[in-house]
């Protein structure tokens, strides 16, 4: 139970934002943002990180450190080819017309959900080595 416990904070953070976004639209694109734009890369990161957790939480019960190995270079690469990919089929698409500040806010909410998931994941890890599964 402990490791659903330590994806509360990863779920709070996608309905937060979600929630800010449908609820600010207007004022979002006021201040120069793309709501549309802001909630698909909300909604890209959170299943990209539960995937990425859920991957990482197989290679953690590997009976050898290979197994964990290839589960965190798989999971690392995973997230970093498809947010790659994403963004470039984004850019590509819209071309001109980018929204910049929509993008950067990607890219950040990118480095949170990824500290988030690392914390889940250590705390996960601890509560094993403990005993407290």
């Amino acid at each position: 139970m402990s490791e659903r416990r330590s994806l509360i904070p990863v779920v709070v953070l996608f309905c937060t934002v979600a929630l800010v976004t449908l609820w600010m639209g207007g004022r979002l694109e006021a201040w120069g943002f793309d709501p549309e734009v802001l909630f698909a890369g909300n909604l890209f990161l959170y299943l990209l990180t539960m995937a990425s957790w859920f991957l990482l939480r197989k290679g953690m019960k590997a009976k050898n450190t290979a197994g964990f190995l290839g589960s965190f270079y798989g999971s690392f690469l995973m997230k970093f080819l498809l947010v790659a990919v994403v963004a470039f089929a984004y850019i590509s698409t819209v071309r001109e017309s980018v929204n910049k500040p929509s993008l950067f806010t990607c890219m950040g909410l990118y480095l949170v959900y990824m500290a988030l998931e690392t914390r889940s994941v250590l705390s996960t890890s601890k509560s094993k080595e403990d005993g407290r599964d």
